[in-house]
């Protein structure tokens, strides 16, 4: 019954134009984007999306911490 109900809301919202809701992350309004996401996960907004893209270098291999420049390649850091 909740998801029937949770599923006629969305629809309502979605016939009024209302398809905005909040960034799970920094709880600023954001528009539902056109690409459905997986069951059970929280609508993040474009930005902390970005904010959350893998690092690619910059990072110790053994413990994670990350150095200033991401640029750098991955290698251990002066502790490991």
């Amino acid at each position: 019954m909740a998801t029937f109900i949770r599923h006629l809301w969305q629809r309502i919202r979605h016939e009024a134009g209302l398809d905005i809701t909040r960034c799970a992350l920094c709880a600023q309004p954001c528009p539902v984007l056109g690409t459905p996401a997986p069951p059970h996960t929280p609508p993040a907004c474009p930005d902390c999306l970005a904010a959350l893209r893998p690092r690619t270098g910059g990072y110790c291999l053994h413990c994670g911490e990350l150095f200033a420049d991401e640029a750098l390649p991955c290698a251990p850091c002066a502790a490991c």
